[in-house]
C-alpha cells in the first residue's frame, strides 16, 4: 500500500484480498502488496469501505482450517498467489448439521470453509457415502428452497453470532425440455 504520509511509495506488484464477513453476504476488497502485514490490509479495506470493526473479528483463508495471524504478511498468508479470499468471523468453528433422507450427520468446520467443502464431506465416505447421484445434489440453509453457491463461505450464513448452522442435502432442480 502506498504510504502517502512518508511521501513513499512501494512498487512491489499489487495484490488483491477478498474479505467475506459472518453473517453479510456482500464481499469486501482491498489491494495491497505482498510485505503488508493482514492487520494493514484490514484497516486499509475498514478506511476504504467505512468499517472500523474489521479488526475484531478473527481471519482465516479461504478453505483454512486455522485462522491467520494478523501479523502474518500478505505473501505468505497466500502462498504466493497475488489474490485470496479471507472470511472474517467470531467463531472458531461452526457445527455444521446436514440433513439427508431423514438422517442428519453434523462435522465442525471453519467458518472460511465454502460450501463447497461441506458439499463434498456430506456425500463423501466421511458422510452419506452418496455415490451414483453425488454430482445432482445441492446444499442449502434448512428451511428454505434455494441452493447454495459452492463458493460461498459458511460463516456469511450464521445469523444472531450463533455458530451452528444446518443444511439440507436436496437434488438440483432439473429443467425438463
Amino acid at each position: 500500500m502506498p504510504d502517502h504520509e512518508n511521501g513513499t511509495v512501494t512498487t512491489e506488484r499489487q495484490h488483491t484480498l477478498f474479505l467475506s464477513i459472518e453473517g453479510e453476504s456482500t464481499m469486501l476488497s482491498a489491494d495491497c502488496t505482498p510485505l503488508d502485514s493482514i492487520s494493514d490490509v484490514l484497516k486499509a479495506a475498514g478506511r476504504l469501505h467505512g468499517r472500523s470493526d474489521l479488526e475484531e473479528f478473527l481471519i482465516s483463508l479461504e478453505d483454512a482450517d486455522d485462522e491467520t495471524a494478523l501479523t502474518a504478511v500478505v505473501r505468505d498468508a497466500l502462498g504466493g498467489k497475488r489474490r485470496g479470499r479471507f472470511h472474517l468471523h467470531r467463531c472458531h468453528r461452526v457445527k455444521v448439521g446436514v440433513e439427508y433422507n431423514n438422517s442428519t450427520i453434523a462435522r465442525d468446520f471453519s467458518p472460511a470453509s465454502t460450501v463447497q467443502r461441506v458439499l463434498t464431506w456430506a456425500v463423501g465416505q466421511d458422510g452419506f457415502k452418496v455415490e451414483a447421484d453425488a454430482h445432482d445434489l445441492v446444499l442449502q440453509v434448512a428451511g428454505t428452497t434455494v441452493p447454495l453457491a459452492p463458493s460461498v463461505h459458511i460463516g456469511t450464513l450464521l445469523r444472531e453470532r450463533r455458530c451452528e448452522l444446518s443444511l439440507e442435502l436436496v437434488p438440483k432442480d432439473r429443467v425438463q425440455g
